[in-house]
Parts: structure tokens; sequence; C-alpha cells
């Protein structure tokens, strides 16, 4: 990854904050970032879903891990 910066909201701490505040701070990752890699399985998390479509919005390059 020369060159690059991995941000991963997994590695936020597991407890502290609400649902909600989760978000807050993965969409200011995704605010910052060029593409999104998702995950196997992304479709079942909420929390993906939520971010996979604020990356559409935002015009970020998506990445399937299927890919």
């Amino acid at each position: 990854m020369e060159g690059h910066v991995a941000l991963n909201p997994a590695t936020l701490p597991a407890e502290g904050f609400e649902w909600e505040e989760y978000l807050t701070i993965t969409k200011a990752m995704l605010s910052v970032c060029d593409a999104v890699y998702l995950l196997e399985g992304w479709e079942d998390s909420p929390g993906a879903l939520v971010e996979r479509a604020e990356a559409i919005r935002l015009g970020k390059v998506l990445i399937l891990e299927e890919d």
C-alpha cells in the first residue's frame, strides 16, 4: 500500500459510542478516502449498507472483495 493509508472502521473501539455515532465517524472516514473496499458479506451489515450508500453519494470508487 505504498502511498496509501488504509482506514478501517473495525479498528474503532467496540464500546463507547452509539450506533449512530459510529456512523458519524465512519462517514468522516469516507469523506477523506479515494476508494472503499467492501468485504464479502457486506450486504448483511446494516452499517456497511449505510457506508456504501454514503460512498456512492460521495462518488468514491467501490472495490468488492469478490472481484
